[in-house]
């Protein structure tokens, strides 16, 4: 579970400008957590896994409610991420200048060169956005443009270009009028990938 924690980490430091006693906080809460779980993938991580977590370090280290809230804000804090992230949470100028070797399949990331604070991160992806990214891929070979997401140019997408189709999907789906909007979804999502919603205990 480390490359998740480092993500997570890495998220904290490039996009929140994190101090070092929080990115030592979290690591040291995260990596308690996930030896304790004792867990393969963290897809298999539920609400009664963490209930149980929880419980065990109040009893064990005889925290504070103060101190187990604090715990909890930090484990909603890194599911959060990870279900942003992965579904992937990109803001539209990052979608549109990905390269495809920014992308690694195998390995499951995406690579951001350059974020709204001008640094590097690296945002991990969930099975189903490589399962779409891999059909994607043999539609475009050979590759004629290292553009990830082109139009039917064969140019890279442009801001309005993305815009039109992201409005027409949604009048597709009824949703006109509703308030979406590229933006706006890419803070829709408030459930983790495991869809764990952690109990106040």
């Amino acid at each position: 579970m480390n490359e998740y924690i480092n993500y997570f980490i890495n998220y904290l430091q490039t996009e929140k400008d994190a101090a070092d006693t929080t990115i030592h906080k979290y690591r040291a809460d995260l990596e308690r957590l996930f030896e304790y779980l004792s867990v393969a993938d963290i897809n298999e991580v539920n609400q009664n896994h963490l209930r149980d977590y929880l419980n065990h370090i109040r009893e064990s280290y005889n925290y504070s409610s103060s101190s187990i809230a604090n715990k909890i804000n930090i484990l909603h804090h890194f599911f959060r991420f990870l279900h942003n992230s992965g579904y992937t949470g990109l803001r539209r100028t990052e979608l549109i200048n990905l390269n495809w070797n920014d992308i690694n399949l195998g390995n499951k990331y995406l690579i951001v060169r350059k974020s709204k604070n001008k640094n590097q991160r690296i945002i991990p992806l969930h099975d189903r956005v490589i399962e779409l990214l891999d059909l994607y891929l043999n539609q475009r070979l050979p590759l004629k443009n290292n553009a990830l997401f082109i139009g039917r140019t064969g140019e890279r997408f442009h801001h309005n270009s993305l815009k039109n189709l992201f409005d027409r999907y949604i009048k597709i789906a009824g949703l006109s009028g509703k308030g979406y909007t590229i933006h706006t979804l890419r803070h829709y999502g408030e459930l983790p990938i495991t869809g764990i919603v952690l109990p106040p205990i």
